[in-house]
């Protein structure tokens, strides 16, 4: 089941981040993000999707772009 992008963020409980496990309680449920884990905002499959505070997203997409970059062919 596909889920239209504006309305995939209702399916997911937004309680706590998957990684630190800081709650929405702790921090805001507005410091509590739905992320696509394999990156691609097409798959809104609930499978594909997780909850990241703040921190810890923007440690992942960290991760991406540097991955990404060596992953580059310099030619």
């Amino acid at each position: 089941m596909n889920i239209k992008r504006n309305n995939y963020r209702a399916l997911i409980p937004i309680e706590k981040c998957s990684m630190c496990n800081i709650t929405a309680e702790e921090i805001g449920e507005s410091n509590i993000h739905v992320d696509h884990k394999d990156y691609h905002h097409s798959n809104n499959e609930i499978s594909n999707l997780w909850t990241l505070c703040s921190y810890c997203h923007s440690i992942c997409d960290m991760w991406v772009i540097i991955l990404m970059l060596n992953t580059v062919d310099p030619q």
